[in-house]
């Protein structure tokens, strides 16, 4: 994402391609996310956090809209800094949150690191067990 908002930036073409890049970079965030959220949380939050997940996703989109409306009717001489930073900043505070994260088990069992899947199962049971 952080790529295609540096593209976003420059000229008409890399413009085109950086919306491209961004587009296809959160295609694959909608797609990743719930799945990651079906194998790492309790069952009984998976509907919860899904359509926490869609509404997140809905506002942000609102957020862009209002933003681009914004800088369409700005007199500045670069209208298109500002949503271009907050796009920016939301890229770096996600690459920062997903960070600590562990991998899936099933991800791990797949690179045959099977002691690394055993630890974040143990994890997960143990800290389900305590929010219960």
């Amino acid at each position: 994402m952080i790529v295609g908002t540096v593209l976003g930036s420059s000229t008409t073409l890399a413009q085109l391609f950086g919306r491209i890049v961004t587009s296809i970079r959160n295609g694959f965030n909608s797609l990743t996310i719930p799945m990651y959220q079906h194998e790492m949380c309790k069952p009984s939050n998976r509907g919860i956090l899904l359509n926490l997940q869609g509404t997140v996703t809905i506002i942000g989109l609102c957020i862009a809209y209002w933003l681009d409306l914004r800088s369409l009717l700005c007199k500045s001489t670069h209208p298109r800094a500002p949503p271009l930073f907050f796009q920016a900043f939301l890229a770096v505070c996600l690459i920062l949150q997903m960070s600590p994260l562990p991998e899936t088990p099933r991800y791990l069992i797949e690179k045959c690191q099977n002691d690394a899947a055993a630890e974040v199962l143990t994890r997960l049971r143990i800290l389900h067990r305590n929010i219960l």
